[in-house]
């Protein structure tokens, strides 16, 4: 029996941009506010949120996925060179002063590509350990990240509630 351990280093991407449908970002936050409950701090959301594929059919996110469509394309699958597809999205709301959200990656694999669409302007922002870096939120923004990268929330002691949406890419292999 063998044992081989190593810490193997790997290339890392991160992408901001804005988002500034505003229809599209009132009605994803009215949808969040639908279908909370099931999952409320269940996971590495300590706060509400939806079921992990409750926005993979809603017209208002492919709305969103559609109009980022070519800044996706240009920044990360043609860079990647892979194509991908949508294996969940689902819609976080932090209320509380205990809100937060545990540090937490989606995928180990290196052609996953997970996402935050930030829909309300207050917030602590999102930290990206590996890379030292914080998001910080503004309403309309949205990051595109490798889903290996951890990433958290701290509390955030709001006086109104912070909204996102997150979701997940994973390879398209045609063979499959």
């Amino acid at each position: 029996m063998k044992y081989l351990e190593k810490n193997i280093l790997r290339l890392a991407r991160l992408y901001e941009s804005k988002y500034v449908n505003k229809t599209v970002i009132d009605n994803l936050i009215k949808t969040i506010d639908k279908g909370v409950g099931n999952l409320d701090y269940e996971t590495n959301v300590k706060a509400q949120m939806t079921p992990f594929e409750y926005f993979n059919n809603n017209k208002y996110f492919l709305q969103f996925i559609k109009d980022i469509t070519p800044e996706f394309e240009k920044e990360i699958t043609n860079r990647l060179q892979i194509s991908l597809k949508l294996k969940n999205a689902w819609g976080i709301k932090m209320k509380g002063k205990q809100d937060h959200i545990i540090e937490h990656n989606h995928d180990h694999s290196t052609n996953t590509i997970s996402g935050i669409l930030y829909l309300t302007n207050n917030g602590p922002g999102t930290y990206f350990t590996e890379l030292d870096h914080r998001v910080n939120e503004s309403k309309g923004k949205f990051v595109l990240f490798n889903s290996f990268l951890m990433h958290s929330v701290e509390q955030s002691y709001l006086k109104t509630n912070r909204y996102t949406l997150a979701f997940n890419f994973e390879e398209h292999e045609e063979w499959k």
